[in-house]
């Protein structure tokens, strides 16, 4: 059959796949990039300055105790030092609205742990956690004090009605009572406003009144300037109505005084609830918490306040108090043993994780598209690559959550904000103080993680003391495409999907019978009036060439990614167009987890694990795609039939390894038997990029056959947890023979 003038090199991805046929070592494939083939020969931070740092922090690690890999993450690792160094309090932009001595003088200190453990200031460990390396006392949300005994923001704590010290209410909680605007503007200097209305006490007040202002402009606040009317009066009837945790006043209006006839109620401040605000809701399953607080402390709004002698942000390390039986830690997980990547994972203070979603019951344990952070970390603190020695890492993670603070605290959701900006800074200041890692390579050897739909879009230019770091990003993009990634040095990881997509798309039971599949299908937001900003003009185009042709390229408007209708259309077609939105986009992995074979219309725009997965030979990539639209279906078309039973047998073995699949027991919707396909999901996609980075010993991951086997398994029998007929990939025919080459020892 004559190949249409134009088409990409489907010889090329034949050819490539007759490779693959011969061998059963898919380590000597060569992997077809997305990208300058200049780019994928240079090594992790070739270009980059490494020098070694030989400031005064670095001279006091110099001859600490040697530990071992994997050591046991309920030891403590010893550190040297003696200097403490207070806790950098978050700034605001502008000087005039800093409530610096209100934060300061609450805030916890910190520094440089001795050899031995460190004790915490008398009376930690019953209001918070004592981390003993660094002496340092870890607060429940919002608290703070040398043992995290006082309210962090005190104009929180004067709030009318309010007779005991609890938690601010930065967050939005369960019926919460109207918040001033003094009191957010001291959460907001943490960063970690997550609220939008608020009343003003003091209109005289030239601080707040130049704070208010800005953040009409910056994130849409609605201040009312006369419900503290209001709210004065009530004090006499919260008091008697509502227990001392709420204000008993009618709901307020987005200006002026409620209507005369307005009912009052209570309105409970954070972490009551009921008609009294008299039930304590601050008190969680552990399961909402990270890790469980790994069975050794308790969940305080989605913080685990640690059993005496345990800390760290999951409860995992140190040793039990005197006499009480240790709580073992489960088995770490991982696919790699000998030559694995050691990571370093950094305790910050719970302020920059934990206390983020104090508020949120959880719900980023269901997960969202954009909290990569979130499940990088939880999965790092019980892996085979942490280590708890520093001095024995390869990397260091900093778990900032990012994705937590996105939409909540308007960090922003395309790219990095002046909030997210500088908090980060602060993060990053704090490190540079507490440890010496960070200045021995410049940054060099640190992860982050930017989950933005633009990924690390100018954070280096905003932040540029971590410009050297590794980011981890779901949009590989660079600046020609408005993304922020390195080729070679960043890692591109896949979006979260919604937790029920994965099972949704793979299980065709009960779906119809596909006699001829749909030649190529995209169903997602267009954005018409938008001409090229958004997708480039892909979305747009394949709209206008196909729109009154489905029954060759099926365009569909519309968010319903998570719906049976998309589940359906993505399972009955051969080819499924994944194209950018305003940065990375799901579909390439979800025609994956469909066995859909992924058309991938982004020019210049790297996918997760390129430099480790055959992209090649399980996806077909468009060059110059805009320009190809209109021909598109006869491109697709003419590729033989056997070429696409090719592609598909590849991707059968490979889109686990696209999947952020959990460990513990946090979802309420997870992929039913996940554990059986545990070891070869994204994390571990994640940890092999980094090992073939710093070993140059692989080309694949070496448990490419396993893992395909594992995919053999899963799809044989319904796992536990499926209910009904368990059907997946029914309506697409792979290669047989090539699949039992793949599959043999």
């Amino acid at each position: 059959m004559a190949i249409p003038r134009g088409m990409w090199c489907l010889l090329a991805v034949c050819s490539a796949l007759l490779i693959f046929s011969r061998t059963k070592q898919p380590q000597t494939v060569e992997v077809v990039r997305g990208k300058e083939p200049a780019a994928a020969s240079r090594g992790p931070g070739a270009a980059l300055d490494l020098t070694q740092s030989t400031g005064p922090l670095q001279d006091r690690f110099k001859g600490r105790r040697k530990g071992r890999l994997g050591a046991s993450k309920g030891q403590a690792a010893q550190r040297a030092g003696s200097a403490e160094m207070a806790e950098t309090v978050a700034r605001p932009t502008t000087a005039a609205v800093v409530p610096e001595k209100a934060v300061a003088a609450a805030l916890p200190s910190s520094g440089v742990s001795a050899a031995a453990p460190r004790p915490c200031a008398p009376g930690c460990e019953k209001h918070g956690v004592c981390n003993t390396e660094l002496g340092r006392c870890d607060c429940a949300p919002y608290m703070g004090g040398d043992d995290c005994s006082k309210p962090l923001f005190s104009a929180c704590a004067a709030a009318v009605g309010l007779t005991e010290a609890t938690p601010a209410p930065c967050l939005y909680d369960e019926n919460l009572a109207p918040v001033s605007c003094e009191c957010l503007l001291e959460c907001e200097a943490l960063g970690l406003m997550g609220i939008r209305e608020c009343y003003v006490m003091d209109s005289a007040n030239a601080t707040v009144s130049s704070w208010v202002k800005s953040q009409k402009h910056q994130r849409g606040l609605a201040p009312n300037a006369e419900y503290w009317q209001t709210v004065k009066a009530s004090e006499a009837a919260s008091l008697s109505q509502c227990s001392g945790h709420g204000i008993f006043v009618p709901p307020m209006p987005s200006e002026g005084l409620p209507p005369p006839r307005a009912a009052s109620r209570c309105r409970c401040y954070a972490g009551f609830s009921g008609v009294h605000c008299e039930r304590s809701i601050t008190s969680r399953p552990r399961k909402m918490c990270l890790n469980s607080c790994s069975d050794r402390g308790e969940c305080i709004r989605n913080w685990c306040h640690c059993n005496p002698g345990y800390f760290g942000v999951d409860c995992s390390l140190g040793r039990p108090a005197s006499g009480v039986s240790e709580v073992p830690l489960p088995a770490p997980i991982g696919a790699q043993d000998s030559d694995a990547p050691r990571v370093y994972v950094y305790e910050l203070p719970p302020r920059y994780n934990s206390w983020m979603h104090a508020g949120e019951h959880g719900w980023w344990q269901d997960f969202d598209l954009w909290g990569e952070d979130v499940i990088i970390h939880r999965r790092m603190l019980v892996s085979k690559y942490r280590v708890t020695d520093p001095e024995l890492a390869d990397y260091f993670f900093v778990p900032i959550w990012v994705s937590s603070a996105m939409w909540q605290m308007n960090w922003g959701f395309r790219d990095l904000l002046p909030t997210g900006v500088r908090t980060v800074r602060q993060a990053t200041d704090y490190i540079r103080q507490t440890w010496p890692y960070f200045d021995r390579k410049g940054g060099a050897d640190h992860i982050w993680v930017f989950g933005h739909d633009q990924g690390a879009w100018r954070v280096r230019a905003k932040l540029p003391l971590i410009e050297k770091g590794i980011f981890i990003s779901p949009f590989g993009g660079g600046p020609r495409q408005r993304g922020g990634h390195l080729a070679a040095h960043d890692i591109v990881v896949p979006p979260v999907l919604y937790a029920h997509v994965p099972r949704g798309l793979m299980n065709h039971a009960n779906r119809r019978p596909v006699d001829k599949p749909t030649l190529a299908f995209f169903q997602g937001k267009l954005n018409l009036h938008i001409p090229y900003e958004y997708s480039f003009g892909i979305r747009q185009g394949l709209y206008k060439a196909y729109r009154t042709r489905p029954e060759t390229i099926l365009v569909r408007e519309g968010h319903e990614a998570n719906k049976e209708v998309y589940f359906e259309r993505m399972s009955g077609s051969k080819f499924c167009v994944a194209a950018a939105g305003f940065g990375f986009s799901t579909r390439a992995y979800e025609a994956a987890a469909a066995g859909c074979v992924p058309l991938i219309m982004q020019d210049g725009i790297e996918q997760a694990f390129e430099e480790l997965l055959p992209w090649g030979l399980f996806s077909l990539r468009m060059n110059n795609s805009l320009a190809a639209v209109t021909t598109l279906d006869k491109k697709l078309a003419a590729i033989p039939e056997e070429a696409v039973r090719l592609l598909r047998t590849t991707l059968y073995c490979t889109w686990p390894r696209f999947m952020w699949l959990r460990h513990d027991p946090g979802a309420a919707t997870p992929l039913p038997g996940a554990e059986s396909l545990l070891r070869f999901d994204a994390f571990e996609s994640v940890m092999w990029t980094l090992r073939k980075r710093l070993r140059k010993d692989i080309n694949w991951p070496s448990d490419w056959q396993e893992g395909c086997r594992a995919v053999e398994r899963y799809f044989s029998a319904p796992p536990d947890g499926v209910s009904g007929a368990w059907e997946p990939w029914k309506n697409y025919a792979l290669d047989r023979d090539r699949l039992r080459g793949m599959l043999a020892s």
